[in-house]
């Protein structure tokens, strides 16, 4: 069965991504993905590193919000990453599932740390062979 991953990262912009996610899915199932970031960046600020149970609860808080969006099937994943790769984690579960597409936010991590970081929504687009929609 073809599967929507919907990363989310617990921001204002989560229920945005999931209303889009369940409104684009068309039969789809969907998994409701965190990359949990630890630690620092290669290059940038420090990362205070998020707890499991923190991580658990962005993913709940999401799949709770896709069903009562009307989702069918959803399902939850959190992955333990390294500050700076979440990009690739997101792109890698994305693979382990089978998803033909991705759907996430752009919330914006500021224009310092974007340059100096840069956006995860941004590296997704230019990393995915598959499709990416960016919900705003």
């Amino acid at each position: 069965m073809p599967a929507l991953l919907v990363a989310v990262d617990g921001s204002s912009e989560t229920e945005q991504v999931v209303a889009t996610a369940v409104a684009f899915s068309a039969g789809r199932d969907l998994v409701i993905f965190h990359a949990r970031a630890d630690g620092a960046a290669p290059r940038g600020p420090a990362i205070p590193e998020e707890q499991a149970d923190e991580a658990d609860a962005v993913v709940s808080a999401a799949a709770a919000s896709a069903r009562g969006h009307g989702a069918g099937t959803v399902s939850t994943r959190v992955d333990r990453v390294i500050a700076g790769q979440e990009a690739r984690a997101i792109l890698d579960a994305a693979a382990d599932v089978h998803a033909d597409a991705v759907v996430m936010g752009h919330r914006g991590a500021g224009a310092l740390v974007g340059l100096v970081v840069g956006s995860v929504a941004y590296k997704v687009l230019h990393l995915s062979q598959i499709p990416v929609l960016i919900a705003r």
